[in-house]
């Protein structure tokens, strides 16, 4: 029975490992933290069990006399309960692993500022130096078991500063992981790691192996995520921090004795010293070598000992009610001087004594410390609860491996994700003793990264760990769309494509057409209204009517309260479009967008993006997405560009700000080139152009009072290109429908439009006289239609009007071309436009 246990327990791990190395590059399979996780969970459970099974090593028992006394059943119970442990664990991470992770721009540059890093850099120098003062003025007590133990551990602030030097060394790896490309002050950051890998290794020669293997490890895992093809050597930090550690162990051990003996001024030769020298590198590389490596991993004596002595209600319901996760997650870290009676620090015997009493009643286990993640999960709250852990603890690792490959993700997130890897060695050993180490880990984390990001990235990991925040949430939650009034068409797109399975009010758009500006909309002079006018922020309260498990998807809006998706077309829709108001806001905003309930910013552009960088920082950009609007090929080739005359085609309700004045100066004069070309505008006309509309016969004009399908059928599906010479435009939705039926565009190259319309490509870019837009940043005219009309009466526009003539000059006397540009904006629309994200 024990034997089929361990193959199993060895065999399914291995197995769904296979099975992910033919799915995944090698790298990331190498690289994945719970890989490394069932790496050490096979030796410390299923290898363990075997070699007690066949009394193949020596146990450090205390007393000595304990033995080999295990029953087979029981040790098969506890196999049974690990490897169930890592079943949770692993569909915990498959989970998180198959979500797509909202991801920022290619470029993104993560930026950290060179004071903090500087400091962080003194705190690492000092702490090294500090460390080798103390080493040279403390006496530690001989390498005596139990003894050694309490003195090394129970050190206080003198076991704290090789910690810090680790700690801090893994955010500057994680801020040189974060750079986008090869810099030369990496050079500079780069000689000081080495500087402090160096104080860092003559520091912790006398405290712990642990600690040393791990910045091995990761600048190794620096080298893999920089250049895959060195994933031989992520493999070979994972297994020196089992098979170096005796190697490490041996060096510090030596090193401690030698060191004694010359301050003592002893010869070293021919004296005791050397024999216990000799002697411990024969334990180590003789015979006993498995025994000694094995003594790191007894995960499963301890199981097997908490089942034998302890009773079913207490394994179902828990044995302590969290007493040991209390001292384990922080109650560890209060000084003696306001404790007395806190028992030894981790690693002593009086410590785990004090935790875990049940386990060393009636005799003590084989070890005595450190416990498993398995005992630590199940004995304050039961093994149902542990179950539930490990499922936690697997979507952890999960969201933790999927931060090494996004490079949206800031440098404190990786820092944490890299810890987490780092530490995975302790979380095996030690199960919630871990916490602790993140509480020490946030220290330089803060120092170097800032509080606001440390914060952000413990909160999001965590958050996203547990369900709460992050990921594709038509897996994990419904989406319930805010009941805006004033939807458009886009807006209902988004909502009709959502997968219907996961929308609480799926029929919000039912017996609805998109809003569309009036008439009298786009001829009135009135003021801006006071909501753009007065510095507002866009907050709203969660829908009465939302399901308490669903996500709140607003447009240009922030949820007060419960989590939310928030869709914007431009950075400043969170104010009405009152950039004073950003400026006013832009904490507050920043408070909100950053929030683990904000759980994605859909950005209807990439300039919107970079807009959000902008004005809202790093995090909030690495929580966005560029969502662009779905807008599926609407027809299966393109009209036929050979077939009478060219028809140019401008669809707008508000003429002059989207520069129809300037669209009949340019056809007037392409007329006088090709007579033949004909100009439909589909608007709201003001009767100040009607007389020059009325005087050419190849200019028609057709009342915008259609629908979206009618507009398709009768005007898109036949017509020639799009002239689309706006100034005031985020996006540019007619551009979108025009690609999905495959006709060329001609229009401006202000802000979102250069991504749908490529010059030359698909269509020919203009550049407007004005326009409220100065790159991405707002220009005086922003948001303000009123002062856009204006502008383009008073404004020079000739230069734009020749620009505009010459590219439908150009398109109308060609076919070809035109066929050319609409195939190519037929397949835009079939790769970028067709799929929501």
């Amino acid at each position: 029975m024990i034997d089929v246990i361990i193959i199993l327990t060895i065999l399914i791990p291995v197995g769904a490992l296979i099975l992910d190395a033919k799915a995944h590059p090698i790298h990331k399979v190498v690289l994945s933290p719970f890989w490394y996780f069932s790496f050490l969970f096979i030796i410390a459970f299923a290898l363990r069990a075997y070699l007690i099974d066949r009394q193949m090593i020596d146990l450090q028992t205390i007393p000595p006399d304990l033995g080999y006394n295990f029953d087979q059943t029981i040790l098969s119970l506890a196999l049974i309960f690990a490897l169930s442990l890592w079943a949770c664990v692993y569909v915990g991470w498959k989970q998180t692993r198959r979500i797509s992770q909202p991801t920022a721009s290619a470029h993104l540059t993560a930026s950290v500022p060179g004071l903090r890093l500087m400091i962080g850099l003194l705190v690492i120098c000092v702490s090294g130096i500090g460390a080798i003062f103390a080493i040279g003025s403390t006496s530690l007590a001989d390498f005596d078991g139990i003894k050694y133990q309490s003195s090394r551990m129970g050190s206080g602030a003198l076991w704290l500063l090789p910690e810090f030097i680790l700690y801090a060394t893994l955010g500057y790896i994680a801020w040189l992981i974060s750079r986008p490309k090869f810099e030369a002050k990496i050079l500079l950051y780069g000689l000081l790691i080495v500087l402090v890998a160096l104080t860092f290794w003559a520091s912790n020669m006398l405290f712990t192996r642990r600690l040393m293997s791990a910045a091995i490890f990761a600048v190794f895992i620096y080298a893999v995520v920089r250049n895959a093809k060195l994933w031989p050597l992520a493999l070979a930090g994972i297994l020196s921090t089992v098979l170096a550690s005796s190697i490490l162990d041996f060096l510090r051990q030596t090193f401690y004795i030698v060191y004694n003996k010359f301050s003592s001024h002893e010869q070293v030769s021919n004296s005791p010293v050397w024999d216990n020298i000799s002697s411990t590198f024969q334990i180590i590389f003789g015979t006993k070598f498995l025994s000694y490596v094995s003594s790191t991993f007894e995960g499963v004596d301890h199981i097997y000992r908490m089942f034998e002595r302890v009773s079913w209600q207490q394994l179902l319901f828990g044995i302590d009610h969290g007493m040991s996760w209390f001292f384990n997650s922080g109650a560890a870290l209060i000084p003696r001087a306001i404790w007395a009676s806190k028992p030894v620090n981790y690693g002593g015997l009086g410590q785990t004594l004090w935790l875990y009493p049940e386990v060393f009643r009636d005799g003590f286990a084989t070890a005595a410390i450190p416990m498993s993640f398995a005992i630590d999960f199940s004995f304050g709250f039961g093994i149902l609860f542990a179950l539930v852990l490990a499922f936690v603890f697997g979507r952890l690792l999960g969201v933790s491996e999927r931060t090494f490959w996004d490079r949206a993700s800031h440098p404190a997130q990786i820092a944490l994700a890299l810890f987490i890897f780092i530490y995975m060695f302790n979380w095996v050993r030690g199960g919630t003793i871990i916490i602790q180490s993140i509480i020490l880990f946030s220290i330089p984390c803060i120092l170097l990264f800032g509080m606001r990001h440390s914060l952000h990235a413990a909160f999001g990991l965590a958050g996203e760990a547990v369900g709460l925040v992050g990921g594709k949430w038509w897996g994990t939650s419904h989406v319930f769309f805010y009941p805006h009034a004033y939807l458009r068409d886009r807006q209902m797109d988004t909502i009709s494509n959502w997968p219907q399975d996961n929308i609480s009010n799926a029929d919000i758009v039912s017996g609805r057409a998109g809003a569309q500006v009036t008439r009298d909309q786009a001829f009135s002079t009135n003021k801006k209204s006071w909501k753009s006018t007065l510095p507002l922020i866009n907050l709203k309260r969660r829908p009465k009517q939302t399901p308490e498990n669903a996500t709140v998807y607003v447009w240009g809006g922030l949820i007060t309260k419960g989590p939310f998706i928030t869709d914007i077309d431009n950075p400043y829709a969170f104010c009405a479009y009152n950039t004073l108001a950003v400026k006013l806001y832009r904490p507050i905003i920043r408070v909100f967008l950053e929030s683990p309930r904000c759980l994605q910013i859909r950005c209807l552009s990439q300039a919107c993006l970079d807009g959000v960088r902008r004005e809202y920082g790093e995090v909030a950009a690495g929580k966005s997405i560029v969502a662009y609007p779905e807008m599926p090929p609407a027809v299966d080739s393109p009209i036929s560009q050979s077939q009478g005359p060219c028809k140019f085609l401008f669809i707008s309700t508000q003429f002059e700000i989207k520069g129809g004045a300037a669209l009949l100066n340019a056809f007037e004069e392409l007329s006088k080139t090709v007579p033949n070309v004909e100009l439909h505008l589909v608007t709201h006309l003001p009767p100040a152009f009607q007389d020059r509309v009325d005087a050419h016969p190849n200019i028609y004009v057709h009342e915008a009072n259609l629908t979206r399908d009618e507009i398709s059928q009768k005007f898109l599906s036949t017509h020639h290109v799009l002239v689309h010479p706006t100034y005031f435009d985020s996006f540019g939705m007619v551009v979108l429908e025009a690609l999905a039926h495959g006709l060329p565009v001609i229009t401006t190259d202000i802000y979102a439009l250069p991504e749908l319309v490529q010059d030359g490509k698909n269509g020919i870019l203009c550049t407007p006289p004005l326009s409220i837009w100065s790159g991405t940043k707002p220009s005086s005219l922003f948001s303000d239609t009123n002062k856009v009309r204006i502008a383009a009466r008073l404004a020079d526009t000739s230069a734009f009007e020749q620009d505009l003539s010459n590219a439908m000059v150009t398109l109308a006397q060609s076919p070809e071309l035109r066929q050319r540009y609409g195939s190519a904006s037929l397949e835009r629309s079939r790769t970028l436009f067709s799929k929501l994200k």
